[in-house]
C-alpha cells in the first residue's frame, strides 16, 4: 500500500512553526502547561515517526526488518499514550488539579494499556500490525486503535459535563471542539488507510488549546506589560500546590493619581512600564504582576530570596523615572508577605491587609505581615464567611437575656442579642463579628435577619400572652445611618402582625453621635408609631445627656463598667447615684447592666434604678430556654 503523508507533513510544518511562537512568548509554566508541552512534543515526534515509517514501508524491501518494527512499534505504541495524556490534559484544565495515581485514574488507562501491550506482542500474536515478505498488513485487532480513541473521546467528553460549573465563558465549547477535531481525523483513516491524517487532528487539537488558553494572553496586563491578577493567582496556586514557601512583596505607589494628573494617563502607563521592565530585571519576567490599579507583586521564590531583596525594590524607586526630560521622582509603600503562611486565595487578603498597614504609617514605608497577623485574618476571613453563610441561609442565631422589673419583681422584658458560633472557633464575640459586619457592609442584611428572628419569636411563642411586654434590638451605627431604617423596621413587625408597643430599638451614643439628623428623622417617624427606644451603654463614652434632651429615648441603660466602678469606688458610687436620680426627675426609666451579684442588685435597686440585667439573674440563652428562665424567676421573686 502505497501511503499519502501530504496532510501528515503539513500538520508537522505547522507544528514546528507554532513552537517558535511558544519559544518566543513569556508564561506561566504550571501543570497544565507542562502536560500541553509534553502532549505538543509526543504528537510532533509521532507524527515524523509516522511518515517516516510509512516512506520506509513503500521502500520495504531497502531497509532492514528490525528498523520497520521498531519504528512502527513505536508510532502505534504512542498511538495509544496520546489519549492518555489528552485526558490528563482536560482532567487538569477541568478540575484545576493534577491527575494522581488514584483508583478511578488507573482505571482510566487500562483501555491504553492493554493497547500498548498489543502492540508490544504484535510480533508473535499479530494484533495489531506484522510484516511479512509482501511488507506490512494491519493486525487482527488493528481496530482497537480506533475503539481506544472512542473510548477516551467519551471520556472527555463526560469529564466536561461533570466539570462544566468549573468552565468559564467558552471553554465548554473549545474542549468539546477539541475532542471532536482530535477523534475525527482517525476515524477518516479507519475508512481510508491510505492518508496519514492522524497528525492533522494532533495539530488542529493543539492549535486549539493553543488558542483558548495556552497562548496566556488572558494572563497579560496590557498597560504595563506585566503579568495581570489572574495570573498571580495562577502562580500562588501552584507554589502552593508544592509547598512552596516563596515572599511575596506588594508594591503600592504614593499619589500615582497626581501622577497622571500632571503627566496623563499615556506618561503615567509609561512611568508604570519602565517600574515593571526594572522588576522584571532584578527577579525575573515571569514573577513581576500587576495587582491592579498602582499596585504591583513580586515573587521571590525560595531558592533565590536573600534578605536584600527589600532593599532591591526600595533602590528602584531611589532613582528619578525619567518621561520627556524630565526626572520624576516616585514613592511607593512595600508590604511582604510570606506565602508559607498562607494558602493561595489568603495572600490577596494579607496583601491588602499589610499595604493598608504600611499606608496608614506614611509615604514610602515597609510593613512585614506576621504570623501572628496571619493568624487574625484568617480569623476574621473565617468570622466573615460565618456570617455570610448565615445570611445567605436567612437566619441567624439569636439569645436573650432576661431583664428584671425591680418594682414588679418579675421579668418583663428581654434583650436579644445576636449569636455567631464560628467552626473551629466557637462563639464569637458580637463585638468582634458586629464590627467586621459593618466593616464588610453585610451588618444590614445581618440587622434585618435579627429584627425578622425577634418578631418571629414573639408571633410564634404567644410571648404577650406569657408576660413580656417588650424585647430590646441593638441597632449599629451603619443602621442609624441608613434613610431606608423606619421601612425596614416597619416591614417586618406588619409580617408578623407584632404590636409596635413590642419592640425597643437600643442605640449606642457613639451610633447617635454618628448619624444624629438622620436618626433623628427615623426615630420620630417610628415612635410615631409606637415603637420606644433605648439609649444604650451609657456612661461607657463621653456620656453627653444632650442625646436625651433631643432623641426620644425613654431608657437609658447604665454600662456594665460604671456599676463595676461603682462597687470598688465611693465617688463612682455617688456619681452613679446622682445620674441615676438626674434621669428619674426628667422621666427616664433605668436599666443597670452587668448585675452580677446581690450586693449590686441591692444597691441599685436602692438607688431607684427601674430594672437591673445581667448574671445575677440570667446570661443570655437560647429562645428554647428563655421563657423557662423566665417562668424560674418569676416564681421565685415571688416566695
Amino acid at each position: 500500500m502505497h501511503f499519502n503523508i501530504t496532510y501528515e507533513a503539513c500538520a508537522s510544518l505547522f507544528l514546528i512553526l507554532l513552537m517558535i511562537v511558544l519559544a518566543t512568548r513569556r508564561r506561566l509554566e504550571g501543570y497544565q502547561f507542562k502536560i500541553f508541552r509534553f502532549y505538543f512534543a509526543i504528537c510532533l515526534i509521532n507524527n515524523i515517526v509516522d511518515m517516516t515509517a510509512s516512506v520506509m514501508i513503500d521502500h520495504y524491501e531497502t531497509f532492514p526488518e528490525w528498523l520497520h518494527w521498531g519504528l512502527n512499534g513505536y508510532y502505534y505504541v504512542m498511538q495509544f499514550i496520546i489519549p492518555t495524556v489528552f485526558l490528563s490534559y482536560l482532567y487538569g484544565r477541568l478540575t484545576k488539579h493534577t491527575p494522581t495515581l488514584k483508583k478511578g485514574y488507573i482505571v482510566a488507562l487500562i483501555p491504553s494499556l492493554a493497547g500498548v501491550v498489543m502492540v508490544l506482542t504484535s510480533y508473535v500474536t499479530r494484533f495489531i500490525y506484522y510484516f511479512d515478505a509482501a511488507g506490512f498488513h494491519s493486525g487482527s485487532l488493528h481496530a482497537y486503535l480506533y475503539i481506544n480513541t472512542a473510548i477516551y473521546a467519551v471520556l472527555g467528553a463526560i469529564f466536561a459535563i461533570i466539570w462544566h460549573d468549573n468552565l468559564r465563558n467558552k471553554e465548554f465549547f473549545y474542549i468539546m471542539l477539541m475532542i471532536s477535531v482530535s477523534a475525527m481525523p482517525i476515524f477518516i483513516q479507519m475508512f481510508f488507510p491510505q492518508y496519514l491524517l492522524t497528525g492533522l487532528g494532533s495539530a488542529l487539537t493543539i492549535y486549539i488549546m493553543y488558542l483558548s488558553t495556552e497562548s496566556q494572553m488572558e494572563y497579560m496586563d496590557q498597560v504595563s506589560g506585566a503579568f495581570n491578577r489572574e495570573a498571580l493567582t495562577f502562580k500562588l496556586s501552584e507554589m502552593h500546590r508544592h509547598g512552596s514557601k516563596e515572599d511575596i512583596y506588594a508594591i503600592a505607589m504614593d499619589n500615582f493619581k497626581i501622577v497622571n494628573e500632571i503627566y496623563g494617563m499615556e506618561g503615567g502607563n509609561r512611568m508604570m512600564q519602565r517600574l515593571v521592565n526594572k522588576l522584571q530585571a532584578e527577579f525575573g519576567t515571569d514573577m513581576v504582576f500587576r495587582y491592579g490599579g498602582d499596585t504591583f507583586v513580586v515573587i521571590v521564590e525560595e531558592e533565590v530570596k536573600s534578605n536584600k531583596d527589600y532593599d532591591k525594590i526600595a533602590s528602584i524607586f531611589r532613582n528619578p523615572f525619567s518621561h520627556n526630560g524630565l526626572d520624576v521622582v516616585l514613592s511607593a509603600c512595600i508590604c511582604l508577605v510570606h506565602g508559607e503562611n498562607h494558602d493561595a486565595k489568603g495572600v490577596f487578603s494579607a496583601i491588602e491587609y499589610g499595604i493598608a498597614q504600611a499606608k496608614r504609617r506614611g509615604k514610602g514605608q515597609f510593613f512585614e505581615v506576621l504570623k501572628e497577623t496571619v493568624d487574625t485574618l484568617e480569623r476574621r476571613v473565617n468570622i466573615e464567611q460565618a456570617i455570610m453563610a448565615e445570611i445567605e441561609r436567612g437566619r441567624f442565631e439569636v439569645h436573650y437575656q432576661p431583664i428584671y422589673d425591680l418594682k414588679r419583681k418579675k421579668i418583663c422584658s428581654l434583650e436579644a442579642l445576636a449569636r455567631l458560633n464560628v467552626e473551629g472557633y466557637g462563639y464569637v464575640s458580637p463585638e468582634e463579628f458586629i464590627g467586621i459586619a459593618e466593616k464588610n457592609g453585610s451588618i444590614i442584611q445581618l440587622g434585618q435577619i435579627v429584627v425578622d428572628e425577634v418578631c418571629r419569636f414573639i408571633r410564634d411563642d404567644n410571648l404577650i400572652e406569657k408576660g413580656i411586654e417588650f424585647i430590646e434590638i441593638n441597632l449599629s451605627v451603619v443602621q442609624c445611618m441608613r434613610e431606608k431604617l423606619y421601612k425596614d423596621i416597619q416591614e417586618v413587625l406588619d409580617k408578623y402582625n407584632i404590636p409596635t408597643s413590642m419592640i425597643n430599638l437600643e442605640i449606642t451614643e457613639s451610633a447617635a453621635a454618628y448619624s444624629e439628623e438622620r436618626l433623628l428623622r427615623n426615630m420620630a417617624r417610628l415612635s410615631m408609631r409606637g415603637i420606644s427606644f433605648s439609649l444604650d451603654d451609657y456612661g461607657s463614652g463621653y456620656s453627653n445627656i444632650s442625646y436625651l434632651v433631643k432623641m426620644p429615648f425613654s431608657i437609658v441603660k447604665i454600662d456594665k463598667f460604671f456599676l463595676w466602678g461603682a462597687v470598688k469606688k465611693i465617688s463612682t458610687r455617688l456619681i452613679l447615684e446622682n445620674t441615676i436620680k438626674l434621669f428619674k426627675e426628667i422621666n427616664k426609666k433605668i436599666v443597670v447592666e452587668g448585675v452580677e451579684t446581690l450586693e449590686m442588685a441591692q444597691m441599685v435597686d436602692a438607688m431607684g434604678a427601674d430594672y437591673i440585667q445581667g448574671y445575677f439573674y440570667s446570661k443570655p440563652v437560647s429562645k428554647d430556654k428563655v421563657m423557662d428562665v423566665v417562668t424560674r424567676i418569676n416564681k421565685e421573686a415571688q416566695k
